[in-house]
């Protein structure tokens, strides 16, 4: 079988060989299987691993040998280290041809082959299975794992791969399976993320990536499998667009031109965003970006939505809570030279204007900058200068009619150590307005006796914990490891593309009118707006006050 794999299995991995005769009991080799059973199943993969390698290196060949080179590469998928996994169960095929652990064998290579982005390895494998094996259980997996290659391959390809199966009745099953589920009506939508398969740099990337991938799939998932569900199924074609801003352009015209694709769910970054939006407008296709952030791109493109709200609405939402619900007219500004935090800056500024309130200090200062002391020396003299006054023995006093609140968007979490405390040495007692930067605990907490009463906007917060306890059930179910927030977030973005497609929007005109004038959502832990600006409008208000985290409010924005 062919595959773009490398079947390299690192050192510690390697199989002994021995014949058949030289299989002894070991009594330690059983416990250490019995060991890594129960760390398996209680996920603890990294030791369930180390358990068992250890029966079938340490010992002899013995009567636990080929089910723990099986479960080896089973936790090695778990650990999401799919090359080695898919090597180790190549490996254990060749040495063991006739095991009745073959079939295990060929489906946790399916599953690990699909899980790298090689629909072509993993589809081979898993018709192999789901046409003639004998466990239940791993036939409909092998099924569901056909799906869900359908799901995110063209089908061009599919047909491509099953005539080139070369034995002729598992070429005969695939097709009966592909035609029977090609007659289920289904929509189809385009995926672009940055999976940079094939890459080993810029880990954090494809993580994110993988992870946003994996929230969209067990909501595509969720609602195929739904006894309520009415009409068509939902299908993914993922394209990886190697965080390539030309690449994402070319995949997407690719996606559009066919007339299939209903819309395009990514990319996930701001500058593929404003390539993506030109072909949006060419082919008149709905391009949704989860978390494009920058200013201006849904201008760019009437059927460009970003469901992440843009620096200027951060700004906005700062400023009107701040004058709104705080009732305070004097601010400053303190922030890092930065495109986000100018953006940020620039729109707390309009808005605090707008509504009758002054700026009576506005810092900017380099990134990374660590001693600001000569910066809020001068926002203290700022503050003096408004109150008309050279010395002031009560400072706290000026702060509190003067210069009521900072607006600090911030970088990066890192830097509340290095704001925080210098604000209280020169006792600034000033309401601090942060940006979703702010939105780290472990940070806060290190830093709590100079952080506390921080506010800031929060683009993700969840408000039902039930809720996302069950959602992360499911995916643990599903993937092995607990979701993160960028899973959660692919879950609420898929979940809301359903609900707007479920109202009768069967076409690209009529989903870019519905999302258009989409009734606000209520995620997880991300809540959607679209104003008329095809951005998200809706941002969370969270406080910081004696070592937790509380929702204080919520502004949507016009």
């Amino acid at each position: 079988m062919r595959s773009r794999f490398r079947c390299a299995v690192l050192l510690l991995l390697t199989v002994p060989v021995f014949a058949q005769d030289e299989v002894y009991f070991h009594q330690a080799a059983e416990e250490s299987f019995l060991l890594g059973t129960r760390q398996y199943a209680e996920q603890q993969f990294d030791s369930a691993l180390g358990s068992f390698v250890r029966v079938h290196q340490i010992f002899s060949l013995n009567q636990r040998t080929t089910a723990a080179i099986v479960m080896t590469a089973k936790t090695l998928n778990r650990l999401q280290r799919y090359r080695e996994g898919y090597g180790m169960s190549l490996e254990f095929l060749r040495l063991y041809p006739g095991s009745l652990y073959g079939e295990d064998a060929r489906y946790t290579a399916a599953f690990a082959a699909e899980r790298s982005g090689d629909y072509d390895t993993a589809l081979r494998w898993a018709v192999s299975v789901a046409s003639r094996g004998s466990e239940r259980k791993n036939v409909e997996n092998a099924k569901l794992l056909m799906g869900a290659v359908a799901g995110k391959w063209a089908a061009d390809s599919v047909a491509r791969s099953v005539a080139a199966l070369t034995d002729p009745s598992e070429r005969r099953f695939a097709r009966e399976f592909f035609t029977e589920l090609s007659e289920q009506k289904s929509i189809l939508f385009g995926v672009l993320l940055p999976l940079l398969r094939g890459r080993t740099d810029r880990g954090q990337v494809r993580m994110v990536a993988q992870e946003f991938l994996e929230g969209m799939t067990v909501a595509v998932e969720d609602y195929n499998h739904s006894p309520r569900r009415q009409g068509a199924r939902i299908a993914l074609d993922v394209r990886d667009t190697g965080g390539d801003s030309l690449l994402a352009a070319t995949q997407a015209g690719v996606l559009a031109e066919t007339g299939k694709t209903l819309a395009i769910i990514g990319p996930l970054f701001s500058a593929e965003a404003r390539t993506v939006s030109k072909v949006a407008t060419a082919y008149g296709i709905p391009v949704i970006s989860p978390t494009a952030t920058d200013n201006g791109i849904a201008a760019g493109s009437p059927f460009l939505f970003q469901l992440n709200p843009d620096y200027e609405m951060r700004g906005r939402a700062l400023a009107m809570y701040a004058i709104q619900t705080l009732g305070y007219t004097r601010m400053g500004i303190f922030a890092p030279k930065t495109l986000p935090a100018h953006g940020v800056c620039e729109a707390f500024s309009a808005e605090v204007r707008k509504r009758g309130g002054e700026i009576v200090s506005d810092i900017r200062y380099p990134l990374n900058t660590t001693d600001l002391r000569h910066l809020l020396r001068a926002m203290i003299a700022d503050a003096l200068k408004r109150a008309k006054v050279d010395q002031v023995t009560d400072t706290a006093a000026v702060f509190a009619n003067y210069l009521q609140a900072i607006v600090c968007p911030i970088d990066d979490a890192a830097e509340i150590g290095i704001l925080t405390p210098q604000m209280r040495y020169y006792n600034i007692p000033s309401q601090i307005l942060g940006t979703s930067e702010w939105n780290d605990l472990s940070e806060l907490e290190m830093n709590k006796l100079y952080a506390d009463g921080v506010l800031f906007c929060a683009d993700r917060w969840i408000d039902d914990p039930a809720a996302a306890a069950e959602f992360r059930a499911r995916f643990q179910q599903s993937t092995g490891r607990p979701p993160g927030g960028n899973a959660i977030l692919g879950y609420d973005v898929m979940r809301f593309v359903i609900a707007s497609v479920t109202t009768g929007a069967t076409n690209r005109e009529k989903l870019r009118a519905q999302l258009s004038h989409a009734e606000p959502f209520e995620g997880l832990q991300t809540a959607i707006t679209l104003g008329n600006r095809r951005v998200n409008a809706a941002l969370r208000i969270i406080q910081y006050k004696k070592g937790k985290l509380i929702r204080i409010g919520e502004i949507t924005l016009q």
